[in-house]
């Protein structure tokens, strides 16, 4: 049993509270597939298509409401200021994914779960990915 396994530690409390039937979880996830854009659906929106908003609208819309300032900070994290005007079916698969993270990030939720964040990203992405997601915990 994993709350037996994990007795005495902060992961029990954690499990328990997943366990709990009556307990309402919000889920923010970065799709492992950023060529598919379900991931940045905001409605009546400009752009290409009604489904190619720009990158700031994307933000706009996914931002925790109780921590608007922390879409700034991820926007320099992320490296994302020159791209926030661009529609996001003009970016690339590198660009693609570091909003994805970044919307992830940014998303008022419980549990966060990024299916291979670093994909399309070099190594220098990679590590600056890695510290934004942990600076999400």
């Amino acid at each position: 049993d994993i709350l037996t396994y994990f007795r005495g530690s902060e992961l029990q409390n954690y499990f328990k509270r997943l366990t709990n039937a009556e307990a309402s979880f919000t889920c923010a996830m970065k799709p492992q597939h950023v060529t598919d854009f379900d991931f940045c659906r905001v409605a009546g929106t400009r752009g290409d298509r009604p489904s190619s908003p720009s990158v700031a609208e994307v933000l706009a819309s996914k931002v925790n409401p109780e921590r608007p300032e922390r879409v700034k900070d991820i926007v320099k994290e992320m490296e994302l200021s020159h791209l926030m005007d661009r529609g996001i079916e003009k970016l690339s698969g590198g660009e693609r994914q570091r909003v994805a993270i970044a919307v992830t990030v940014i998303s008022k939720a419980d549990v966060f779960m990024f299916d291979e964040p670093s994909s399309y990203l070099d190594i220098r992405q990679r590590m600056r990915a890695a510290e934004t997601i942990r600076s999400t915990a």
